[in-house]
């Protein structure tokens, strides 16, 4: 994998086939999480099948909950996976009545900011050859790496510092189980790239830059 800048493109990754699977793989597992089946058969261009059935006028009441949807309020309750709620936390750990009430103001508007990032990704992942991203793309990319990032991190029980170093010392030790190496792995794969789009992002480059590249 490398993620340079050109001339041309503000941020280029050129992909191998199977680092392409990883980065859709994961994206595509991330969006589930965070919107169901239905979001990724959207993500995907699956038509949804909207036609009222037989006898059926296609008028149905709108309640309560269709309203608050359409102006962005959430009835969602507290996500019990700890990897959504790493994507989609409590506004205050200390205040349950506060942090729901929060949560049903925007944690709409915040699910589909994120999903928004993964599906810019998904599209450039769809296309053939390297990968050439705007400014804004880049951003979305860097943005939708932190959350897949979030998720493996706190499947690994990666909540701290000492979690962290933990880790890594028991992989340097060759005491990780299979998956457990596979997923830092990955982790690992995913920082780097995040770490090297944010580089890109904070430089500033773009048209007219010198051509700078490197791999992973």
């Amino acid at each position: 994998m490398k993620i340079h800048s050109t001339a041309r493109a503000f941020a280029v990754l050129d992909l191998e086939p199977g680092e392409k699977h990883i980065f859709r793989s994961l994206l595509s597992d991330v969006a589930v999480m965070l919107g169901g089946e239905d979001e990724l058969d959207a993500l995907s261009g699956e038509p949804e099948d909207t036609a009222p059935e037989a006898g059926e006028t296609g008028e149905r009441e709108v309640s309560a909950d269709d309203l608050a949807r359409l102006v962005g309020i959430s009835t969602a309750e507290r996500p019990e996976d700890p990897a959504v709620l790493r994507l989609l936390p409590d506004v205050d750990g200390d205040d349950a009545e506060r942090s729901a009430e929060f949560r049903r103001l925007t944690e709409h508007d915040l699910r589909e900011s994120k999903l928004a990032n993964i599906r810019i990704a998904l599209y450039d992942l769809s296309l053939t050859g390297r990968i050439e991203l705007d400014e804004a793309h880049t951003r979305a990319w860097s943005m939708a790496l932190n959350d897949v990032r979030l998720v493996l991190a706190t499947r690994m029980s990666m909540a701290s510092e000492s979690d962290v170093e933990d880790l890594y010392a028991r992989e340097a030790a060759d005491e990780l189980d299979d998956q457990q190496a596979t997923m830092l792995t990955v982790y690992d794969f995913l920082t780097w790239a995040q770490e090297r789009l944010t580089t890109i992002l904070l430089s500033g480059l773009g048209s007219g830059a010198e051509d700078e590249e490197e791999d992973a």
